[in-house]
């Protein structure tokens, strides 16, 4: 605009031209307000596009606990609590989950050999029926909580059929089978 100025005043018939003046003045004015408004406007779609992330990524957080599960909520990698059923909040980048099945679990136990009090060798397999009572236990206490059932249930079964003898085994299978529960619910407690 300066330089329109000086061109005007430069003139040899040192007229000056009010209206030409004037036109300049309102085309600055027009750009200072375009620029204003594009600044304005960049503004708001700076706002918008922030708007929308922070949307994203509250409906990438949400997620679904059925009604037979139980998540274990970890907040920078330190349980912070048990998420029950439902829709839950897990904030990305700090919080993390693990969901846990609380349904009743059937584990066939396969075949085993076991020599009785009376030395008779005798071919046993069981059934274990179990389910989980507190998922942060289950997560945070063992590593695969059911590989370790398993293996107790089946050392128990062994141990158990080997301290009775043969008789004792074909007549008592139920006190047999209450005893090995009563040892697998205390040490799994």
């Amino acid at each position: 605009m300066l330089r329109w100025l000086k061109r005007i005043f430069r003139r040899k018939s040192k007229r000056i031209d009010i209206k030409k003046i004037l036109i300049l003045f309102s085309y600055n004015l027009l750009l200072r307000e375009k620029i204003y408004v594009k600044i304005k406007l960049g503004r708001w779609y700076v706002m918008i596009f922030l708007l929308f992330v922070v949307i994203v990524i509250l409906l990438g957080s949400i997620k679904q606990i059925s009604e037979y599960e139980r998540g274990v909520k970890f907040t920078c990698g330190k349980f912070s609590g048990i998420m029950e059923p439902g829709w839950r909040l897990v904030l990305p980048i700090f919080q993390s989950y693990k969901k846990i099945d609380i349904r009743t679990k059937v584990i066939d136990v396969p075949e085993q050999e076991v020599i009785t009090k009376d030395n008779v060798s005798v071919k046993i397999n069981a059934v274990i029926y179990y389910n989980i009572f507190d998922a942060s236990k289950a997560l945070l206490g063992v590593e695969n909580f059911h590989y370790a059932v398993s293996q107790l249930a089946q050392t128990t079964m062994r141990n158990i059929v080997g301290s009775v003898t043969l008789d004792e085994l074909l007549t008592g299978r139920e006190q047999i089978s209450v005893n090995i529960c009563k040892i697998v619910d205390e040490a799994t407690d």
